[in-house]
């Protein structure tokens, strides 16, 4: 939403009053995430910024890198002045990266791990992990607390344990087949002022650090493939749309 505003008309006449209104928009949005106090979510959030500024040219490329500083200068000022900020954001992401595998989610992931050990080909099945991780069959280690959930909070490691390493290889290929199809207009300048957004936003979706939800639940699909297909039907855009387009 945020890169398809540089399509708005004011911006890609005259700039001015329309740059300083994108940036405040860029500032706004993501800082609300940020104030959200929910790590990952911020993460991905920034990283998408920087992804942005990389693939934008000109001067949209500078107004992201300047709301990005601003972003992150104040990150700085709420972390050195505000309890909650510094302990949220630093203490407590320093302890959970100190003993990621003792945390709730590595416990699942441990569980995840061991199954897709006894059934690494052909894996347990479609949303077999919650029906697996209890089976006394599968021999899981000394049992944590939290060691079982209905999905492996992890994209790929839901494939693997569901559907095997030729499950996982094959997600791995249409990753690329995506990637194949989205990269040369972006690479050449030539793609589509819409491309961009949703390339990123499935990008980000497939972010393959740290928790996630199930790739098949209701919630998680109406986001990705409402960006996948945007992202794709912006391809077909591209080649038809003038490089000056996306400056």
């Amino acid at each position: 939403v945020l890169l398809g505003a540089f399509t708005w008309g004011p911006w890609r006449r005259s700039r001015g009053a329309a740059a300083a209104g994108l940036e405040e928009l860029i500032v706004v949005t993501a800082g609300t995430v940020v104030l959200s106090g929910e790590r990952m979510a911020t993460l991905l959030t920034l990283l998408g910024l920087l992804l942005a500024a990389v693939l934008k040219r000109g001067p949209a490329r500078k107004l992201i890198l300047t709301g990005f500083a601003r972003l992150v200068a104040g990150g700085t000022v709420l972390a050195l002045s505000t309890h909650w900020f510094m302990d949220r954001y630093v203490d407590q992401t320093a302890k959970i990266a100190a003993r990621v595998w003792d945390s709730p989610y590595g416990q699942i992931w441990h569980s995840a791990l061991h199954i897709a050990s006894v059934r690494p080909v052909i894996g347990v099945g479609p949303k077999n992990f919650r029906v697996a991780c209890d089976l006394p069959g599968y021999a899981l280690p000394v049992p944590f607390d939290q060691r079982c959930e209905t999905h492996p909070h992890n994209l790929y490691l839901e494939w693997l344990v569901e559907y095997g390493a030729i499950g996982l290889a094959l997600f791995l290929a249409l990753i690329a087949a995506w990637a194949a199809r989205m990269a040369p207009p972006m690479r050449r300048g030539m793609a589509s002022p819409w491309l961009y957004g949703p390339a990123i936003a499935v990008f980000l979706a497939l972010w393959p650090l740290g928790p996630s939800g199930s790739f098949f639940s209701n919630w998680y699909g109406g986001v990705f493939y409402l960006a996948l297909g945007w992202a794709l039907a912006a391809v077909r855009l591209s080649d038809d749309t003038p490089a000056a387009a996306t400056a």
